[in-house]
């Protein structure tokens, strides 16, 4: 049975990507640092999210990575939430704050 995947709007991406560079200290502008960010991953969570999985969604000039549910399950994990879900209405509630301003 395939695996769900989650479309994922460009804006949300957006702070998941800059929610991932604070946890990491350092910007995500290379294939070599999604690697890093892989190997962090992996060390802290025992999961891993490939280098090319993490270019396609934070890096790809198109955006239209529709991700599967276990990555972003992974990903929050990794920045301390208890689930995806959890971690997107976090994304949310920084998008409707920018728009406040």
């Amino acid at each position: 049975m395939p695996q769900p995947k989650y479309k994922i709007s460009k804006q949300l991406l957006k702070s998941l990507k800059w929610e991932l560079e604070k946890k990491v200290y350092y910007p995500i502008n290379s294939k070599l640092d999604c690697n890093k960010v892989g190997e962090l991953i992996l060390k802290t969570t025992g999961k891993s999210v490939s280098e090319s999985t993490l270019y396609r969604m934070l890096l790809r000039p198109d955006n239209q990575h529709s991700p599967y549910m276990h990555t972003l399950e992974i990903l929050a994990v990794f920045l301390n939430y208890k689930n995806w879900f959890e971690l997107e209405n976090r994304l949310f509630e920084l998008i409707q704050f920018q728009y406040t301003f």
